[in-house]
């Protein structure tokens, strides 16, 4: 039986840490950890690249190293591109990373990640067809519902549609033969080129095979292509940039994931092919602004070329779980806003009055042109049981309309199969949101949800005139939504990032969007995701390049930031939601594209209260032909609570509260001749709040004018450095496998174990306490001699809340990795196998802005003794 000490720890830039423990049985543990975000084995190393004093090939270089030291490896990818990024993935023993970091020439090493499948959420229909309809059933003629909500309409007006620029997607791949993506592939169509890197039949485990022709079997692709460039099409809507030319670099197989070595891969031949915008509705958990990926993009950026990438749908895993590649520095992550419209698949009744079209969450694939008589199966609307029995009358050729009630969709739908029925609608029993239907058959059966009111109004139609009929007419409906319309995604990923870099950037509409889909899966689809608002901003991002020609990513950036609208975290409340969520707010594309004004800078990272920034000055640039007043004012946000006091597991139902910082300016307006820029004074004040709950507080500096309106965000922590981490000490008895269980509650820069003597006395700067429980420690500015290296890992995320029924969420680290058992790594870089005897782990991490070399900035935990008996 093995046992495992298993730490929690909330580790501050003071000496105060929060500290839980529990001992449980390894064997209870569901490996189901943060690690599994990681390849067993796959390394992408970073090389200095070559100089003039530095002329050896690094490749080279490194193959000789590798050869000396004996350490066999395979190359998956070689990277070779000076100012982006040199190095290779390779396939080597992770027992042997601390070796290969040691290396001359090596920058560092990271261990490959797991990319997953960006996900469409499509939560009204399966597929859309034919054209759009008015809510009384005639023809649409007004204008997009997205595009009316940033002002893409009036630049779409006025003729400016994105032509000459050139956007790279990185994707799952596009089918090039829809006819609303131009119909065809290569040279002259809007699909001009790109490259598939993995074959259709990889989905991130197995060996990717490369090739020419990047075709979309999945979906995800052609619905972000759909969002940047559609043309005109049946069903009455266009993409953002519908005269922009696209490339296609396909990492994504037709099911499954990828890994991030293919995505730097493809990342550096769209820069390399001369893209004037990357776009990417990818990536993963990260959190740091020094992950590869994001490092990467950040160098993109750099060269002169737009980083437009998802900030994430991973918002209900609480703040501090930004994602990678879109936390790199000048990359725009984009946030997700809901749209104002559902577009869906209706019903219509059939009546002398006129009823207005009801929403239908599911398809029901009848014919179009037939009505049906309905059947209600009570018009009782109380009846909590409605459908859950058989029914005593023939159903066949009706529409039955249920209920949602107490049994479930399986059982009502076995029931109106049996009396002959193939269609069902079920209708919620309260006013939130209805879901699609689950768990029915799907072989000669239909059904859809429908809202309660609907589900209501169809009842009182029916007791009002029993022969009243039901179509399901060809086509879509935009209904109002009027439950979350134009307010943030719930999915969108909080930030701040552990470095705390202000992220998102910005946000456009993402949820509820419609867009192309392979044709073979039926054309038009619904989805929603910063996915989907990600394609958005990347095309907004062309239209402004094809309007005021190409500037330096980080200003359009900056213009995209200043040029949002914050907007509140309800409908019924004017508190504007948290930056952390939101960034700048939703774009004003129309604002941005023709801007007047500039803004020194876009955002304030105002660090935490041991490093704060408390004043800082910013310019206001006139580009109009005309003087201009600008009022300045402060414009607060809700502040976010990371922890709940005293508890070690991050909010997943983030709290909020209004106290903000103080904020100030020196002046309150000031008056620019045109041409000319002015500075402004502002001043911070961090609110006095509680701590360890790790408080992020944000708002807005307002710069506004006559018919102008600007912001700068910002964001800092009011607390010391929020690291966290979970640092679990293990046993090793015989011979049992020694596993550590390492729960992050947030990032850190380096986490290090060591064996130690067994004599050691060190006094941990967290210790080990009872569930519930606080200790506190203090911090020693030496830590002990280090016996050998068992594990370093650098730029670790924090894990999910974990569990105490499954343990999930933890760091989940073998130590006998090696085939050699359990080992370690000498001060001579030789692995050798641990001899038997006594010892202690020390392990330790280095906190947010710790300095690596310092001992008092990493946090530290000392095991008990524990005896190592290998056979």
């Amino acid at each position: 039986m093995k046992n495992l000490y298993t730490l929690a720890a909330l580790v501050l830039s003071g000496a105060l840490s929060v500290v839980s423990a529990k001992v449980v049985d390894s064997s209870q543990l569901l490996h189901k950890a943060v690690t599994d975000g990681y390849v067993p084995h796959k390394w992408i190393v970073e090389f200095a690249p070559k100089t003039r004093k530095r002329t050896v090939n690094p490749h080279d270089h490194f193959r000789e190293n590798m050869r000396k030291s004996g350490i066999p490896y395979d190359v998956v990818h070689t990277y070779d591109t000076t100012d982006l990024f040199v190095g290779a993935s390779i396939n080597v023993d992770d027992a042997n990373e601390a070796i290969i970091k040691s290396f001359p020439g090596v920058i560092n090493a990271y261990r490959v990640r797991k990319v997953p499948r960006p996900r469409l959420f499509q939560g009204q229909n399966d597929v859309l067809s034919g054209t759009r309809r008015n809510l009384d059933g005639q023809p649409a003629t007004d204008s997009y519902s997205t595009h009316m909500m940033t002002g893409v309409d009036r630049l779409h007006a006025e003729g400016i549609l994105g032509k000459g620029v050139v956007i790279a997607e990185i994707d799952s791949g596009i089918d090039y033969n829809h006819p609303a993506l131009g119909g065809c592939f290569g040279p002259g169509c809007k699909v001009e080129g790109g490259f598939d890197f993995v074959g259709d039949d990889y989905d991130g485990s197995n060996e990717p095979v490369s090739g020419n022709d990047p075709m979309d079997c999945g979906g995800h692709g052609t619905h972000v292509a759909g969002i940047i460039g559609a043309n005109a099409n049946p069903l009455n809507f266009t993409g953002v940039a519908p005269e922009a030319t696209l490339r296609i670099y396909r990492v994504f197989g037709c099911e499954g994931g990828s890994q991030n070595d293919v995505v730097m891969a493809a990342m550096i031949r769209a820069a390399e092919e001369k893209s004037d915008i990357i776009q990417m509705s990818l990536g993963g958990p990260a959190g740091w602004t020094t992950d590869p990926e994001s490092v990467l993009a950040a160098r993109i950026a750099k060269r002169g070329i737009v980083m437009s990438i998802a900030a994430g749908n991973d918002g209900t895993e609480g703040l501090f779980y930004s994602s990678a590649p879109s936390s790199g520095i000048d990359v725009i992550s984009v946030a997700s806003f809901d749209n104002i419209v559902t577009p869906s698949k209706s019903a219509e009744l059939i009546s002398p009055e006129r009823y207005p079209s009801i929403s239908l969450v599911g398809s029901v694939k009848v014919d179009p042109t037939i009505s049906s008589p309905l059947f209600i199966s009570n018009t009782d609307t109380s009846i909590i049981d409605d459908g859950c029995y058989p029914f005593n009358t023939s159903l066949t050729g009706k529409v039955a309309v249920i209920k949602r009630g107490s049994c479930t969709y399986a059982v009502k739908a076995e029931n109106v199969q049996e009396a002959g029925g193939s269609i069902m609608l079920i209708y919620n029993n309260d006013e939130s949101p209805i879901t699609r239907l689950t768990g029915i058959p799907t072989v000669n059966y239909t059904g859809a949800a429908i809202a309660m009111a609907d589900g209501l109004a169809i009842v009182a139609a029916y007791v009002n005139d029993p022969t009243i009929k039901i179509s399901f007419p060809e086509g879509y409906v935009e209904f109002p939504n009027d439950l979350t319309g134009g307010l943030v995604s719930y999915f969108t990923t909080y930030g701040l990032t552990n470095d705390l870099y202000v992220k998102p950037s910005v946000g456009a509409p993402g949820g509820k969007i419609l867009s192309t889909y392979p044709l073979a899966l039926g054309g038009y689809t619904v989805g929603s995701g910063t996915s989907m608002s990600t394609p958005y901003i990347s095309g907004v991002a062309a239209l402004f390049i094809s309007k005021n020609g190409r500037s330096k990513p980080k200003t359009i950036k900056s213009i995209f930031e200043t040029h949002a609208r914050p907007l509140p975290s309800s409908l019924d409340t004017t508190e504007i939601h948290t930056v952390v969520q939101q960034g700048g707010g939703l774009i004003d594309a129309y604002a941005a594209v023709h801007y007047q004004t500039v803004l020194s800078v876009s955002e304030f990272a105002l660090n935490d209260t041991d490093r704060p920034i408390t004043n800082a000055n910013f310019t206001i640039t006139n580009k109009g032909p005309n003087a201009v007043t600008y009022q300045i004012s402060h414009v607060p946000a809700q502040t976010v609570y990371t922890f709940t006091d005293g508890d070690s597991q991050p909010n997943l139902d983030v709290p909020v509260t209004n106290d903000g910082a103080t904020v100030w300016f020196n002046v309150q307006s000031i008056t620019i001749k045109a041409g000319e820029a002015g500075q402004v004074t502002v001043g911070f004040e961090a609110p006095v709040l509680n701590g360890k709950s790790v408080p992020i507080y944000s708002g807005y500096i307002r710069v506004q004018s006559d018919d102008q309106t600007l912001q700068i965000l910002y964001a800092g922590v009011a607390d010391g450095s929020v690291h966290t981490e979970d640092h679990p000490a293990y046993t090793f008895v015989g011979n049992d496998v020694p596993l550590l269980a390492v729960r992050l509650l947030g990032g850190t820069p380096s986490l290090v174990v060591d064996l130690v003597a067994a004599d050691t006395n060190f006094t941990s700067s967290i210790n080990r306490r009872s569930e519930g429980e606080l200790s506190y420690g203090v911090t020693v500015p030496v830590a002990p001699e280090s016996l050998g290296s068992l594990i370093q890992y650098t730029y670790n995320y924090r894990n999910i809340p974990d569990s105490t029924e499954n343990y999930e969420g933890y760091y989940l680290l073998d130590l006998t990795s090696d085939s050699n058992g359990f080992t370690w790594v000498d001060s001579s870089r030789n692995i050798n196998k641990v001899p038997n005897g006594s010892y202690k782990i020390l392990v330790r991490a280095l906190k947010f802005f710790g300095d690596a070399t310092k001992n008092e900035d990493y946090e530290s935990w000392l095991s008990p003794v524990f005896t190592v008996a290998q056979p």
